[in-house]
């Protein structure tokens, strides 16, 4: 069964996000550990920036000092340095979101594989994609499982990258029917063993 095909930017913008809510990406969780560190700075930055905005009030009993005789103790840092700590924090943030955000565009228009025509085949043996530049062969071993999008079908490798088909390949339904059936026959669900013959 051959299906010949093109990714598309949305093909593959849904396959990010199936991966990330599968958790198998390699696109940026939060990291618990970095979440706290970033809450206690910024909880440091505000409690900093709200007794550094209070003025000193001298008790009663003594009396209040003239301005040239007040000590200047961490007087730049407080009026000047602290208010201005989020600003650079929070551009750095959006430079690394920012940045984030482009290269997953930038990494698929760099990768010529993705923007040439693809041709799957699928077999009871096994699994060929062929593009202008790379035919790439696996057995049906070589999987481990595949799930559904709204428009892809993904095949799951054991050890190496999912195997992304666009839906649109299949001719109709029927086809697309056919196809799933013979992964559910020759592809084996993760935990399960292999039948060797």
């Amino acid at each position: 069964m051959r299906f010949d095909f093109e990714y598309t930017f949305q093909d593959l913008d849904e396959f990010t996000l199936a991966a990330a809510s599968a958790g198998k990406t390699t696109a940026h969780k939060p990291h618990p550990i970095r979440s706290w560190i970033l809450f206690g700075v910024l909880a440091v930055v505000v409690l900093g920036l709200w007794s550094g905005s209070r003025p000193h009030r001298p008790s009663a009993a003594t009396p209040p000092e003239t301005p040239s005789e007040a000590p200047d103790e961490l007087g730049l840092f407080r009026r000047v340095i602290l208010p201005a700590l989020p600003f650079p924090v929070i551009f750095v943030a959006f430079y690394i979101y920012a940045r984030a955000k482009l290269s997953a565009g930038r990494s698929s228009e760099a990768n010529p594989q993705v923007q040439q025509p693809q041709s799957l085949e699928f077999s009871a043996s096994g699994v060929s994609l062929r593009g202008p530049l790379a035919i790439t062969d696996w057995k049906c071993a070589a999987f481990n499982g595949f799930s559904e999008t709204p428009n892809l079908i993904l095949l799951k490798q054991i050890r190496g990258p999912v195997v992304i088909m666009p839906k649109r390949a299949a001719i109709d339904d029927k086809q697309l029917e056919e196809l799933r059936q013979l992964l559910r026959s020759s592809i084996h669900t993760a935990g399960a063993f292999p039948v060797i013959q």
